[in-house]
């Protein structure tokens, strides 16, 4: 089993058509944003590993299918409620692209 400080995260804010992924690569935070679909899915699990942990908000129905598709393929995965989360007051927020900006820290925080 891997322990929490080894534990790869992704924090992934799902929308509609999008999904804009913040994971630390070297120390170094790297964003992807991919479409939420199927390819999208491929990739993001190609760019941040099977092992990681893929931690994601409750966001009506669009993370379902992403939640579901990582599940099958064995990734641990964590869905936050947003309105009871404490983390995301929390972190550090990086600006992920002109209009939106993604928790750098949700992930950890939300694992621990």
């Amino acid at each position: 089993m891997v322990s929490q400080a080894e534990q790869k995260v992704a924090g992934i804010d799902v929308s509609k058509e999008t999904l804009a992924v913040c994971h630390l690569v070297d120390g170094k935070a790297q964003h992807l944003e991919t479409d939420n679909n199927k390819a999208g899915f491929k990739l993001l699990v190609k760019r941040c590993g099977a092992g990681s942990l893929y931690v994601m908000e409750a966001t009506g129905a669009y993370y379902m299918h992403l939640a579901y598709c990582l599940h099958g393929q064995g990734a641990t995965i964590a869905v936050i409620n947003p309105v009871s989360s404490s983390a995301s007051s929390k972190c550090t927020w990086v600006k992920a692209r002109a209009t939106r900006k993604m928790p750098s820290g949700y992930g950890a925080m939300s694992a621990k």
